[in-house]
């Protein structure tokens, strides 16, 4: 059973822990050692760390994404100590080995370490279906990354020996039905959300916690192959009756409404014209004096006679011309 447990590291930092894990695997008889983009490997620390157990680091698998490294399992425990929001079921150590091993004797599971200095992130958690617990000391409760998996590893290997009573758990498939795997799992949230988005009861602009819930709702069911064939089935036939009733009933797509057209803003009252201030009275204009009267102007005395001028006396005509006038006279 224990070989088809595989221990995955998500975004390992120190490749020391690496090594360090890889050891306290091999004292506990597991051997499957996945490695989510970590940081340094392989890397000299690790093998140095590794002391005896070289073939599992050189065996070790890696991978870009989780949900590469949890392909074909059908079950993931999350290893954490914070509480989480919406939280899987958890279980401490003890009664999470006995869930898994449950699993174990017909199909791989995992369990699932994040990152030294902070854990699994809320998105790596929903990736798995239930939570793992070490109960340690509340006060100081953090374990370096090799003593977690060293923990978990010897509760795997006491609930394989059967050394200890394990009451069956509610978990436990009902009916003996095959488990559905990881990517199973993962299409049908796939097809879920699709067909939530599509009937517009999802939105996808505004999604919240939604599809996390479903994750949840369907961790604790612990699907089967068959319960995810007809949870699919529900959904393919809802997809095929909207398709229907789209080609019936196209929609019409809504005329946009012609935008208001912004009120002319009103405009400013004119100012009043100020008063125009009265124009001074015109000074009366004094009155013109009377002009004196001419004083009469004396009578010109009376110009005394002209003196008659006297006769000029005849001029003597010449002796011809005196002749002429003779005979003139005498004719």
């Amino acid at each position: 059973m224990l070989d088809k447990v595989r221990i995955v590291l998500s975004h390992t930092s120190h490749p020391g822990n690496i090594g360090g894990v890889a050891r306290a695997m091999k004292t506990m008889g597991l051997e499957s050692l996945y490695l989510v983009n970590p940081r340094f490997f392989p890397d000299k620390e690790a093998e140095r760390r590794a002391t005896g157990a070289l073939d599992i680091l050189h065996k070790a698998e890696v991978c870009d994404t989780l949900d590469e490294a949890l392909s074909g399992t059908v079950l993931a425990a999350a290893v954490t100590a914070r509480q989480r929001d919406l939280s899987h079921e958890v279980f401490d150590a003890r009664q999470g080995a006995a869930k898994l091993l449950d699993l174990a004797q017909k199909d791989f599971i995992a369990l699932v370490f994040g990152t030294e200095m902070s854990g699994l992130t809320t998105l790596e958690v929903s990736k798995c279906q239930i939570i793992i617990h070490v109960p340690a000391n509340p006060e100081y409760s953090s374990l370096n990354l090799a003593s977690a998996v060293q923990v978990m590893a010897y509760e795997l290997r006491m609930a394989c020996m059967g050394l200890l009573e394990i009451k069956p758990l509610l978990s436990t498939l009902r009916g003996g039905g095959a488990a559905a795997t990881f990517n199973e799992i993962e299409l049908l949230y796939a097809h879920l959300e699709q067909v939530a988005i599509s009937s517009g009861f999802l939105d996808p602009r505004e999604p919240k916690r939604l599809m996390q819930r479903m994750r949840r709702l369907f961790a604790r069911a612990r699907l089967e192959k068959e319960e995810i064939n007809i949870l699919r089935g529900i959904l393919s036939a809802c997809e095929k009756r909207m398709q229907a009733n789209a080609a019936a009933f196209p929609l019409t797509p809504d005329t946009p409404d012609t935008p208001d057209t912004p009120d002319t803003p009103d405009t400013p009252d004119t100012p009043d014209t100020p008063d125009t201030p009265d124009t001074p009275d015109t000074p009366d204009t004094p009155d013109t004096p009377d002009t004196p009267d001419t004083p009469d102007t004396p009578d010109t005395p009376d110009t005394p006679d002209t003196p008659d001028t006297p006769d000029t006396p005849d001029t003597p005509h010449a002796p011809w011309m005196q002749t002429k006038l003779n005979n003139d006279r005498k004719s």
